[in-house]
């Protein structure tokens, strides 16, 4: 994958920097808010499918309640049935 910047030198001229850069080294995964619609997986999987990166998307596990998480107390945080 070739990236290329453009820098503004101080005297008002700019110079063009390509930088090659191979990003499947530096990307271990995707992860995506886990509240994201399907289509937004579906265009991020298109994304990287374009940029041939081979790295899993995957949405988040950060909404989910601990395993720690106390029974008796999981009303106190669940939303009331019917919304």
């Amino acid at each position: 994958m070739q990236l290329w910047s453009i820098v503004v030198m101080p005297n008002g001229r700019t110079l063009r920097v390509n930088i090659f850069l191979y990003l499947n080294p530096l990307i271990q995964e995707v992860v995506v808010d886990p509240s994201a619609p399907d289509w937004l997986l579906d265009l991020v999987s298109s994304v990287t499918e374009r940029y041939n990166l081979q790295v899993p998307i995957n949405k988040s596990h950060l909404a989910a309640l601990p395993t720690w998480f106390p029974p008796d107390r999981i009303d106190e945080v669940l939303p009331p049935e019917g919304e």
